[in-house]
């Protein structure tokens, strides 16, 4: 944990090795606001992260384990930072998802239904192979 007691400057840090000097991801928490990643930070909404990835992407339904997550960048800029990036969108506080983005499915972030939600990122983790297994 980097800056444990800073809610607004928080990394969790996590390592492929227990000597910790080789790095598996990096993950921001809901109140880490200080940090960004490729110009995105918590709170983006669908369009600022379609602008930064250059075209739509894909967002798997929410309501369930792997809910929100974005499950391709479909060949966008997001998909070639040289890292895996993990971003999860929420459905705005007081909001629920309709039944048409539910569940495990797959959905556009140019459909209107998503867009007329207005989710927000509110989970951005980076991701790195396991250098001995490449």
């Amino acid at each position: 944990m980097v800056y444990p007691s800073d809610k607004r400057r928080r990394l969790e840090v996590s390592f492929w090795d227990e000597a910790m000097t080789r790095p598996s991801g990096v993950g921001l928490g809901v109140r880490a606001k200080a940090w960004s990643v490729a110009g995105l930070n918590l709170g983006a909404s669908l369009a600022a992260v379609e602008k930064a990835n250059g075209k739509p992407f894909v967002v798997s339904g929410f309501d369930w384990d792997y809910g929100g997550y974005v499950v391709d960048f479909d060949g966008g800029a997001l998909s070639k930072l040289g890292c895996r990036l993990s971003l999860r969108f929420s459905p705005r506080p007081n909001t629920s998802a309709p039944a048409a983005l539910e569940g495990e499915r797959k959905i556009r972030s140019n459909n209107p239904k998503l867009v007329k939600l207005a989710p927000q990122v509110t989970t951005i983790a980076l991701g790195w192979p396991d250098p001995d297994r490449r």
